[in-house]
């Protein structure tokens, strides 16, 4: 993905959320974090854009100018917010998915299976169009874009769309629906970990922090519910 940085990589996120039980501050990135984009960002390897409502044309054009540089530029897009001005074109489309196919052969997505794509129910996702873009599924939810020694990277995968919910007849969350859940979080995680990304907790797949999220916001948990896999 990228031919001079450093391991690990010197990381910014730029977001609008940085709440403690948000899905960004969840991964508990090694990284500089800021909410708008008012100086020359060249200084780092890779850009993190989440939880993001809109970015201005000074921002977008800042943003560009680091990956034209080299640097990589990681978005979780969410077609609410409106984030538009990319150097090429692009579009977002809702979308529900209940499992994807790897099909490109790449490091970036080493370390992740066809497994990590099957969700069992169908979930909310992004899908991600770009003119010569580079999916590394056969839905295009992950998608890469070279620009100029740098690249752009999309996943339209969000957290927040993959938590479970009480439904129907059910008085319980499964195991199940929250293991789907941190699938997301283990795709992303996996994702950054091949750009470079450091984090400041050994595994952010299944922390603490995240598990007592969890317990505390679905208290119906039944992990009998597994062996209705």
């Amino acid at each position: 993905l990228h031919g001079t940085v450093n391991l690990p990589a010197k990381s910014l996120v730029l977001t609008d959320n940085v709440d403690e039980e948000s899905y960004i501050s969840q991964f508990n990135i090694d990284s500089d974090i800021i909410h708008t984009i008012d100086s020359n960002i060249t200084g780092y390897d890779v850009l993190i854009i989440a939880g993001k409502n809109g970015l201005t044309d000074d921002e977008m054009a800042r943003i560009t100018m680091f990956a034209n540089q080299g640097g990589i530029v990681f978005i979780i897009p969410d077609t609410s917010t409106g984030v538009s001005g990319f150097p090429f074109s692009v579009t977002f489309e809702n979308g529900r998915i209940f499992k994807s196919l790897i099909t490109a052969d790449t490091h970036f997505i080493s370390g992740l299976g066809n497994s990590d794509f099957y969700f069992r129910t169908l979930k909310d996702v992004t899908f991600i169009n770009i003119e010569d873009g580079e999916s590394v599924l056969d839905i295009p939810v992950i998608v890469s874009k070279r620009y100029g020694p740098g690249k752009f990277v999309f996943c339209g995968i969000n957290p927040d769309n993959f938590k479970p919910v009480i439904a129907n007849a059910r008085d319980y969350i499964s195991f199940i629906d929250y293991y789907t859940h941190h699938k997301a979080f283990r795709i992303i995680n996996q994702l950054l970990k091949n750009c470079g990304v450091a984090f400041k907790t050994e595994s952010v797949f299944y922390p603490t922090s995240m598990r007592q999220l969890y317990m505390k916001d679905f208290p119906a948990y039944d992990v009998n519910a597994f062996h209705n896999w």
